[in-house]
């Protein structure tokens, strides 16, 4: 068996040390930090369907034909995901990732309803 067919046997090993939590030696405080950061990849995954959304709208420009089309259907999944992660992360984001995820929905919501409107 050659080196990558063994390789490819192997359990894959996740690197949980990567995780990075305040903890506090000798103490009797709590191991992870009360505060909450903004994570930027939160931030980054809604303004990349944001931005999906949006070339569904006919809001951009197809990057590759350069035309702008117009797809409710596609627009609509891309909104419910987000919606659906409105109900799934609920109490768990800082300030800053709920308004960024409550305002890309209303922004959403109005261009879709002008799409709609207008097709």
């Amino acid at each position: 068996m050659n080196k990558f067919a063994q390789k490819a046997r192997q359990p894959r090993r996740f690197r949980w040390q990567t995780l990075h939590f305040s903890v506090l030696i000798s103490s009797n405080r709590p191991i992870m930090s009360d505060t909450q950061q903004a994570d930027s990849r939160f931030s980054d995954f809604i303004l990349f369907q944001a931005q999906n959304a949006g070339l569904f709208l006919g809001q951009l420009p197809h990057p590759t034909t350069g035309q702008r089309s117009v797809n409710l259907k596609a627009a609509g999944s891309v909104m419910n995901c987000l919606e659906m992660l409105v109900t799934k992360t609920a109490g768990n984001l800082t300030d800053v990732e709920s308004q960024l995820l409550e305002k890309a929905l209303i922004n959403l919501r109005a261009l879709y309803k002008e799409a709609e409107d207008l097709g």
